[in-house]
């Protein structure tokens, strides 16, 4: 049975609404931030957002991180300490495991957006 939203719940659907009308309604909007579709994200639209106070509130960030910190980190760690290395292929298993939470991580600090560090290959002359 669906429930009704609340007021509070219906001004915010409606001035969400009217966001995006105002800001990415037309055709000619969206390509403007969008660099006519090549570009998935809009810096200038996810500001506004911020300005409003509107990222995050889809999803608590600490009810998934709090129960999945609070049921892995322990064994996570205790496999670091106890097995690693006792038994063949568990330092390859536990890198893959590791390697796969720390690309989870970036992607969620990035806002699955790309990071790209340049690390230079020679000296600065300017420095």
């Amino acid at each position: 049975m669906p429930r009704a939203l609340t007021d509070e719940q219906r001004d915010l659907v409606e001035s969400i609404n009217r966001f995006c009308q105002n800001e990415f309604g037309t055709k000619d909007q969206r390509d403007a931030l969008t660099d006519h579709g090549r570009e998935p994200h809009s810096q200038t639209v996810y500001d506004k957002m911020a300005d409003l106070g509107w990222l995050g509130i889809s999803m608590p960030e600490e009810r998934v991180w709090d129960r999945a910190l609070n049921t892995f980190w322990d064994p996570f760690v205790a496999v670091r300490e106890g097995v690693l290395d006792r038994f063949p292929g568990t330092s390859t298993l536990y890198w893959t495991f590791d390697e796969f939470l720390r690309r989870a991580m970036l992607l969620f600090l990035s806002e699955l957006q790309p990071i790209s560090i340049e690390i230079p290959t020679t000296n600065n002359p300017d420095y």
